[in-house]
């Protein structure tokens, strides 16, 4: 968790940086290398040779197992038909033919996914994890919720930096840089904590001081100074940090 918020902390000002120097652009075509680099990185070194090779594993028994073609083009159809009305809708209006449709594909295609991974004998999620380990699905419903707000707030704070207060793309992302180095810093100390008083209490009250956080931000007057929206976001982090490595911890253990 703290590698991944080292990486959310880069990222504000880089991206602030690169907007304001080669457009918002920029942002995007950045991450083509990084993600080059990683595919063939992760292609040669973490994969086995007889992956790579296309064989079956090695060992008494041992059978590949097989792709679940059908399951992944369902949910990559659920996703599509679910997040392209949801993106749009505002702009198409949500009772036109082409948003109603794409929904009720996206239901079909959820119910149709369901159906495929219980029949499948490898599937590409196993739903005995979400029907039968209350742990495993009150963690991953309660991970979802969390990253639902935490994209609110890094979208909705950048635009009241850059639009409402007319800062610069540059400054907005070292001010909303107080936020994931709360992250970083604290998320190992919440990790060795949860070990000894286990994962609940600390993610919980890590959700509640997030719900503090989000508070103070949307409480924030239009001139609000630096020094309160700093502190609202480093509140956020120190929210987030306080959950995800001991709801990680609960999700693996369980």
């Amino acid at each position: 968790m703290a590698a991944v918020y080292l990486g959310l902390s880069v990222g504000p000002p880089l991206g602030g940086f690169l907007t304001d120097a080669f457009g918002w652009q920029a942002i995007f075509l950045v991450n083509v290398p990084v993600a080059a680099v990683v595919l063939v990185w992760g292609w040669w070194r973490l994969l086995p040779r007889d992956e790579r090779a296309g064989a079956a594993p090695a060992g008494p028994g041992a059978a590949a197992p097989r792709p679940d073609l059908v399951g992944a083009a369902l949910w990559g159809a659920f996703l599509v038909c679910l997040l392209v009305p949801l993106t749009f809708a505002p702009q198409w209006g949500w009772a036109v033919p082409r948003t109603v449709v794409l929904l009720a594909l996206a239901a079909v295609s959820l119910l149709g996914f369901a159906l495929v991974e219980r029949r499948v004998a490898d599937p590409l999620l196993d739903l005995d994890l979400l029907v039968h380990n209350r742990l495993f699905a009150a963690a991953n419903s309660a991970a979802l919720l969390n990253y639902m707000a935490l994209y609110a707030i890094s979208i909705l704070t950048a635009v009241f930096l850059e639009v409402v207060q007319d800062r610069s793309a540059t400054l907005t992302g070292w001010i909303m840089l107080s936020q994931p180095v709360m992250q970083a810093v604290l998320a190992p100390l919440a990790g060795r904590l949860s070990d000894r008083v286990g994962s609940r209490v600390l993610a919980t009250t890590g959700m509640a001081l997030t719900a503090v956080g989000m508070v103070l931000l949307g409480s924030m007057p239009v001139d609000a100074g630096l020094p309160q929206i700093v502190a609202s976001l480093a509140v956020v982090g120190v929210g987030l940090a306080s959950f995800s490595a001991p709801n990680t911890s609960a999700v693996m253990g369980s």
